[in-house]
C-alpha cells in the first residue's frame, strides 16, 4: 500500500487541528468584545447585547464541530496507518499466520456465513490472546519505521482541550440553527 493517503489524512488532520484553534481564538475574541461591552456602558443596547451573545453562542458551536472534525481526522491518520502496517504484515507474514490458526480456519471457505462468522472470531480471539501475551512480556511498542514521522507529529491521541471543547453535543436541530446563523455571518462579511 502507497503512502498518499496516510499523507493526504495527515495534511486533513494538520488542517483540521489549525481550524480549530483558529474557532478557539475567534471564541475568546468574541468573548472578549462581549465582556468589554457590557462592562463599558451604564446602559448597553439590549440588541446589541443579545447580538453579541449569539455570536459567541456561534463561535462555541463552531469550536465544538472543529474540534470533532479534528479528532476524527487524527482518529483516520492512526487507522489507516494501521491497516498499513497490518497489510504489509499479512503480506510477509499471512501464510504462517492462517497455519497457525489452522484449526479454526480450514476449508472456512466452504463453510455457511454463520460458520465463517463463528470461525473468525474464534480466530481473533486467538490472536488477541496472543497478543495480550505478547504484551505482557514488556516488550516496548512504537510505531513502525515508514510511518513513524506522521504518527509522531500528530501525537498519540488529540489534544485533550479538543477532546473537552467536543463534549457538548448539539442536536440535528441546533446544529441547523447555527450553521444557517453561519452562513448569514459570512454572506454579511462578503461584499
Amino acid at each position: 500500500m502507497t503512502r498518499t493517503p496516510l499523507e493526504q489524512a495527515f495534511t486533513v488532520c494538520q488542517h483540521n487541528k489549525t481550524r480549530w484553534l483558529d474557532s478557539k481564538s475567534g471564541l475568546a475574541q468574541a468573548e472578549m468584545v462581549l465582556r468589554e461591552r457590557e462592562l463599558s456602558c451604564d446602559n448597553p443596547e439590549p440588541e446589541e447585547i443579545q447580538a453579541l451573545r449569539d455570536l459567541s453562542d456561534l463561535r462555541k458551536w463552531e469550536v465544538n464541530q472543529s474540534a470533532g472534525d479534528y479528532i476524527r481526522a487524527h482518529e483516520a491518520v492512526q487507522h489507516i496507518s494501521i491497516r498499513r502496517q497490518l497489510h504489509a504484515f499479512m503480506t510477509a507474514n499471512g501464510t504462517a499466520l492462517t497455519v497457525a490458526l489452522a484449526p479454526e480456519l480450514m476449508h472456512i471457505s466452504k463453510q455457511p456465513e454463520i460458520v465463517r462468522e463463528s470461525a473468525l472470531d474464534r480466530a481473533a480471539a486467538s490472536i488477541r490472546e496472543a497478543l495480550s501475551v505478547y504484551l505482557a512480556s514488556g516488550v516496548a511498542v512504537d510505531y513502525a519505521e515508514d510511518d513513524r514521522d506522521i504518527l509522531t507529529a500528530i501525537g498519540f491521541r488529540p489534544d485533550r482541550a479538543s477532546r473537552a471543547d467536543n463534549q457538548l453535543k448539539y442536536s440535528p436541530e441546533q446544529s441547523l440553527i447555527f450553521s444557517r446563523r453561519q452562513v448569514e455571518l459570512n454572506r454579511k462579511k462578503s461584499p
